[in-house]
């Protein structure tokens, strides 16, 4: 086994496994509390488009992407059936998050701004259209941090599907020394989510027309990032 095969046995076999744990310790034990003008129900009353910065992925797909799967056993309150699809880098880290999404038994499409950007949005509109909702990270896989990219707002144009911002802050939480900060909640922690205005793109939008609808996600995901920090 060279160096190459065994950095993706460690990221692709070993540490999934781990982190899975983890996410259901935390499921677990956090106490979680929406805060803020309107509740969750709209992601998981319909099919939409959920994007959320890089640094909320890990605890926020495991949140709401594995309700209704074999983890409602352990997970408490995950009792929905929606199905979800998430958009997973092809690096190291989207290695990592690919095996933990196999685990929960969530649908993935690997792409970024750097790889296949095209292809993965046009596999994430295909899996909308079937009724999946989609989980991106809307500063991409690279940064940088809280700059909204486009594929929100082109798998939006693409299938109707209404874009859904969501961003959550820990009161107990280690942060990655990273350039995206990952929030690792701790056990026992309290937790705020943070739902924002759903926003439309129209299937005829042009270039002008997305833009603006990228330009207010950003601002929209940035406004819910600090109230859901603003009460710890």
């Amino acid at each position: 086994m060279n160096k190459k095969q065994f950095g993706q046995f460690i990221t692709g076999i070993i540490v999934p496994p781990i982190i899975s744990l983890y996410l259901m310790i935390i499921a677990l034990t956090v106490r979680v509390k929406i805060v803020g003008e309107r509740d969750d129900s709209a992601l998981l009353d319909q099919t939409c488009v959920m994007p959320m910065w890089h640094g909320d992925m890990v605890y926020i797909t495991s949140r709401y992407a594995t309700r209704g799967r074999w983890l409602k056993l352990i997970l408490r309150g995950f009792a929905q059936g929606k199905e979800w699809v998430v958009l997973v880098s092809p690096s190291a880290d989207g290695n990592i998050l690919n095996g933990v999404q196999k685990i929960f038994n969530i649908s993935t499409a690997r792409g970024s701004t750097f790889e296949n950007p095209r292809g993965s949005l046009i596999a994430i509109a295909k899996k909308v259209k079937l009724g999946f909702s989609a989980a991106l990270v809307a500063d991409g896989s690279r940064g940088p941090a809280r700059k909204a990219q486009m594929g929100s707002v082109y798998v939006a144009r693409l299938t109707g599907a209404p874009i859904i911002p969501v961003a959550y802050d820990a009161q107990w939480k280690k942060e990655a020394n990273s350039w995206d900060k990952t929030i690792f909640p701790l056990p026992f922690s309290k937790i705020n989510m943070a739902v924002g205005k759903t926003i439309t793109v129209g299937r005829k939008a042009d270039k002008d027309e997305l833009e603006a609808k990228n330009m207010e996600l950003e601002a929209e995901l940035n406004r819910i990032t600090k109230l859901a920090g603003k009460s710890f």
